[in-house]
């Protein structure tokens, strides 16, 4: 992405003016492209430590891209990208339908009931830009624009599951584990985020 971003949208709060807070627009083939390019660069390096999800999501090694596999159509991509440059920092893309397609399924973990008003994290990944912004990246992106907007589109709770290098991150945004299970050697961590609380 090349082009800067506008100083300002007034559809979003204002945070921190380094950072610019949006949903992926699907329709956007460039942006998906630079979406996808982002996933692939924070997810191929470590491969080695957490090989599980290379059968969970589709790989495409020569255009070196990344996506999930439910639709953009059925998701909710936010993105945390600079101001000036429109790089990529922070990303997590969400699964609006779980009924239609669970992702959590294919590491043994049911579907939450549909009273649940549940949605489910299909992944979430660091980009090039600043990724040493933790504090802006917890409080301002997670915890005031991205749970915000689950919570203004109905939901209730949120799922997810983890390898265990990730479940400090998972755990420092608020969630609770609500299941384990040991997949091919590997423990993966079913995670529950109540949206109703901060």
């Amino acid at each position: 992405m090349s082009s800067a971003l506008p100083e300002s949208d007034p559809a979003l709060p204002t945070f921190d003016a380094r950072w610019h807070y949006s949903a992926l627009d699907a329709a956007d083939n460039t942006a998906v492209a630079a979406y996808e390019e982002s996933l692939f660069e924070a997810f191929a390096p470590i491969l080695k430590i957490n090989p599980l999800v290379r059968n969970l999501w589709d790989w495409d090694d020569p255009q070196r891209r990344l996506r999930t596999r439910v639709p953009y159509a059925d998701q909710f991509v936010a993105l945390m990208r600079d101001a000036q440059t429109g790089a990529i920092a922070f990303s997590v893309g969400v699964n609006l339908h779980p009924g239609r397609f669970w992702q959590s399924g294919a590491y043994g973990f049911p579907v939450p009931a549909v009273d649940e008003h549940a949605c489910e994290f299909l992944i979430m990944a660091s980009g090039e830009a600043n990724r040493a912004n933790g504090a802006a990246i917890m409080r301002h992106f997670i915890r005031d624009y991205f749970f915000n907007e689950l919570r203004r589109r109905g939901f209730w709770c949120a799922y997810g599951t983890s390898a265990d290098h990730l479940r400090w991150l998972y755990r420092r945004v608020g969630a609770a584990i609500a299941a384990e299970n040991m997949v091919d050697g590997f423990r993966r961590t079913l995670f529950r985020w109540d949206l109703s609380k901060e």
